[in-house]
């Protein structure tokens, strides 16, 4: 009975370790991507605001096609910025993107278990956390649709609630500012990625501005200049976030709304070249 306990305990611990792991992998992943700038200026100055009209872009357009893959991957990650909700597959499709990509490090991690390479308490909960990391999607995502009132499982509510999954006024923050609250698990090591985050500003490493915010004073520049391209929007920015001149700010003020799902303020869309 006492072993029995004991294996109940550790199964336990090394659950609760394993969601750290992911929580924390996935904040500095995240962390990462949301603040490398995408060198290619033709392409970050494209923006949509449906995930639907972020795809067609990619599949059709010119300027996607000639971009480096590594800007093609920094544009669709940070395009989530402004085109926050629906998601373009499924549950299940956003689990299976995740999990596939994963399966070469499962038969690494396995291989090493089997023959015992590594001590077991060491490499279960790696295990365990990159099985949970496959679902970060759909837990990141389900934080959008709690913020907007759609139908959502209870028991996924109450995870949220206890703080076992990503809350949604946690990941809001996120899209208001984006320069904290990465973790997208359930936000246990936030306080590690967020002072990872302040000596990579520090550093030089990373600029104090987000990319997303860059992006979007650029485009405005661009406008004001004569330009074609999209003024993009200026979700969760404050008219201090955007050095724009008096004529701007005039724009800001008189053509600005509110999407109080994810608490944002943004610009109607200007239709992008293609």
């Amino acid at each position: 009975m006492e072993a029995l306990a004991w294996l109940c305990a550790q199964a336990i611990l090394e659950l609760f370790i394993a969601m750290y792991i992911a929580d924390l992998v996935s904040g500095l992943v995240h962390l990462t991507f949301d603040n490398c700038v995408v060198a290619n200026v033709e392409l970050r100055n494209q923006v949509f605001y449906t995930p639907k009209e972020a795809a067609e872009f990619m599949a059709t357009s010119e300027i996607f096609k000639k971009a480096t893959g590594f800007d093609k991957f920094l544009w669709d990650f940070q395009n989530h910025h402004e085109a926050p909700f629906p998601a373009t597959k499924s549950h299940f499709g956003m689990w299976l993107e995740i999990f596939t990509f994963e399966i070469p490090v499962f038969i690494i991690l396995f291989g090493v278990l089997y023959f015992d390479l590594a001590p077991g308490w060491v490499v279960r909960p790696v295990i365990m956390a990159f099985a949970l990391g496959s679902f970060m999607q759909v837990i990141h995502f389900n934080a959008h649709i709690r913020n907007r009132d759609l139908p959502l499982s209870p028991i996924t509510r109450l995870l949220q609630d206890t703080g076992f999954l990503l809350h949604p006024s946690f990941h809001r923050k996120h899209h208001e500012t984006f320069d904290c609250n990465y973790c997208l698990f359930n936000g246990w090591a936030s306080p590690i990625v967020e002072r990872v985050a302040r000596y990579c500003r520090t550093v030089g490493i990373h600029s104090d501005t987000p990319p997303t915010h860059f992006y979007r004073s650029e485009r405005v520049g661009v406008v004001l200049e004569g330009g074609n391209a999209p003024i993009g929007s200026l979700l969760g920015s404050s008219k201090e976030d955007v050095p724009c001149d008096e004529k701007c700010e005039q724009t800001v003020t008189s053509d600005s709304t509110i999407d109080s799902s994810d608490g944002q303020t943004f610009f109607p869309p200007v239709a992008p070249n293609h």
